[in-house]
């Protein structure tokens, strides 16, 4: 699934290069920042009291835009998971909102992946190219980055749900594509 399908109804042909030119400046601003800074860690193991990802209904528009800094090639399923180099931790980067995102997006208070029935907490970013695209500054924070350790799941292929949690009232909603990574 391409992210120009993710969200019907949309061209996010403008979007898909949008992300491909942030990844780059992204990347040389980290580079640039790593001399003398921690990266963003993921929040402790479990802190999302779900264990079943086909429990929560309510499905986001987005994407999960990269891993380690390159975009995951198609399909996206266990037999064509994305190899984490040993050593390395892997790193989802996207964007996530419900509804169409122009008008009525809701931006996740909180994102979590899921993954072998445990949460780890993502960090927010802003992402001024999704408020950009959808002409809606309310959507500027749909940004998200989670960073998993392979010693805290083990070795071997590994699906990871991303789950999106609004704080007033609690509701969950799914990303409906996981992303699957093999970690040595």
């Amino acid at each position: 699934m391409s992210e120009m399908s993710v969200v019907r109804g949309r061209n996010l042909l403008p979007l898909r290069i949008l992300t491909v030119l942030a990844i780059g400046l992204l990347v040389g601003c980290r580079q640039a920042n790593d001399a003398g800074s921690t990266p963003p860690q993921g929040t402790s193991v479990g802190e999302l009291d779900i264990h079943a990802p086909e429990d929560v209904k309510n499905y986001l528009n987005g994407y999960i835009s990269t891993v380690n800094g390159a975009i995951p090639a198609e399909p996206r399923d266990a037999d064509h998971a994305v190899a984490i180099p040993a050593g390395q931790d892997a790193l989802l980067e996207g964007w996530f909102v419900y509804g169409d995102g122009a008008s009525s997006g809701i931006v996740m208070d909180e994102v979590f992946g899921l993954i072998d029935g445990k949460s780890v907490k993502a960090d927010a970013v802003n992402r001024p190219d999704v408020s950009a695209h959808f002409k809606n500054e309310k959507v500027i924070r749909s940004g998200y980055r989670l960073r998993l350790a392979p010693k805290e799941f083990g070795s071997g292929v590994k699906r990871v749900d991303m789950i999106g949690r609004v704080k007033k009232d609690g509701t969950l909603y799914r990303f409906p594509q996981p992303i699957f990574l093999s970690f040595p």
